[in-house]
């Protein structure tokens, strides 16, 4: 018998499965963020190979607030990325991380002028 998934667990394998195929892609990837890119989409800059954002940028996992781990298996990305001791501030803190911040950490590669448009 096929155990029934409910919406929210279908959700999660959804957005796991999304994170996967992007970090597996045989493709270059880029993340361009304008705005903020919290929780999932903190998650799917991760997945990219390239990731430019602008300055005014924060980056941060806000379910943690609320005792939520970090979504769609994201901890081997942040780990692989920031190293294990940046990784546990941000998974256990919920910190918010500024544009500025992530460069130097390793997170993005390039941080633009904010509002910039072609």
């Amino acid at each position: 018998m096929l155990k029934k998934i409910r919406p929210r667990e279908r959700a999660f394998l959804q957005g796991q499965r999304t994170i996967r195929a992007i970090d597996d892609a045989d493709f270059a990837t880029v993340a361009c963020v304008h705005g903020h890119a919290v929780g999932g989409g903190f998650g799917l800059v991760l997945a990219c190979d390239l990731r430019v954002v602008e300055k005014n940028t924060l980056l941060c996992f806000p379910e943690i607030d609320i005792g939520v781990p970090v979504p769609w298996g994201l901890a081997p990305l942040l780990i692989r990325d920031a190293g294990l001791p940046v990784a546990k501030e941000l998974m256990w803190m919920g910190s918010d991380i500024t544009a500025r911040r992530a460069m130097r950490l390793g997170l993005v590669n390039r941080v633009c002028e904010a509002g910039v448009q072609n």
